[in-house]
């Protein structure tokens, strides 16, 4: 779960959902973390061959205990997770902030 990776209060802070209840932000923070995941495992198959993309499935359907076996097929295939990682938490904000703003936009209009 990447929940804390989303930097949860700035994320509640762009997403303005301040004064809901925890339970809610949880909700909200959690359906952000899937996205955010859904995004990363795209730009990982994107660059994968056939082959590769059922390896990579495989290894994502049946896990190591400690993820080694994820680790080593991203090392090989020199994909710096938790770059992309940054790169797509970075493009969710924009993208919810552009969102944001645009609301913004149309009720003062």
């Amino acid at each position: 779960m990447l929940t804390k990776d989303l930097n949860e209060k700035g994320l509640i802070e762009l997403l303005g959902i301040e004064d809901m209840s925890l339970e809610q932000q949880t909700e909200i923070v959690e359906s952000a973390s899937k996205t955010v995941e859904a995004r990363v495992l795209n730009r990982i198959l994107s660059g994968l061959d056939n082959q590769e993309t059922a390896r990579f499935m495989k290894i994502v359907e049946v896990p190591s205990g400690d993820g080694s076996e994820m680790e080593a097929f991203l090392t090989e295939k020199k994909i710096n997770l938790k770059a992309l990682l940054e790169e797509e938490i970075l493009g969710f904000k924009k993208d919810l902030l552009g969102i944001t703003e645009e609301k913004n936009q149309t009720q003062t209009a």
